[in-house]
């Protein structure tokens, strides 16, 4: 699928552009900021400078909102992406788990759910 797309660090100065200035809600951030990092520094780009203050992390976000309390981790416990919409009756039929749009379209759905609940 990606064979003939440009590596990740020639796009990232772009991505980075458009996250400047804007809250960015990542289902399981550190994971994703991680992975960032990792695949930047693959292509022996420079990662001391590259920060992800605005990033905000949907998974704590929805567990929080959840409830469902880790004795063990004294925290409330995470959700896997498709569990919680699941669990929010978001219609994710149409989707596949695990790829990149399709798991940036969940993530906007179970927001989209979850703060229709909070307006109500």
């Amino acid at each position: 699928m990606v064979n003939d797309a440009p590596s990740f660090d020639e796009i990232w100065p772009n991505v980075s552009d458009l996250m400047v200035g804007r809250q960015v809600l990542i289902y399981n951030a550190d994971y994703d900021s991680r992975l960032i990092i990792q695949s930047l520094s693959a292509c022996d780009y420079p990662t001391t400078s590259i920060r992800f203050d605005n990033l905000v992390c949907v998974m704590d976000w929805y567990s929080q909102f959840f409830g469902e309390w880790n004795e063990l981790q004294g925290n409330f416990k995470w959700q896997s992406l498709t569990n919680a919409c699941f669990q929010q009756n978001v219609d994710i039929t149409d989707l596949s788990a695990h790829r990149a749009h399709a798991d940036c379209i969940m993530t906007g759905r179970l927001v989209h759910a979850v703060n229709a609940q909070l307006d109500a």
